[in-house]
């Protein structure tokens, strides 16, 4: 799962969101309408989730990873095995 990255316009209107400013005042400032800012609130949202998504799963992961690094080490050298 890749990274999401915000597009410009949704970087602008997710601050002005996170600096607790209105969608109807964010759509005049920038020139858009209220569907608009919505649309791209709504897409960021769903960027932002999926991001704090795989940032979890990979804290698991190394969590894991932590707690027995022997089992990983063995892991790796089977799943080599398996390659050839």
């Amino acid at each position: 799962m890749a990274i999401p990255e915000l597009s410009p316009v949704e970087q602008q209107i997710i601050l002005r969101v996170a600096r607790g400013r209105s969608r109807r005042a964010i759509a005049d400032e920038l020139g858009l309408s209220l569907k608009t800012v919505d649309w791209h609130v709504a897409r960021g949202r769903r960027k932002l989730e999926r991001a704090a998504t795989l940032h979890e799963r990979m804290q698991r992961e190394a969590d894991r990873t932590v707690e027995t690094p022997g089992l990983q080490a063995h892991t790796a050298i089977d799943n080599q095995r398996r390659k050839t």
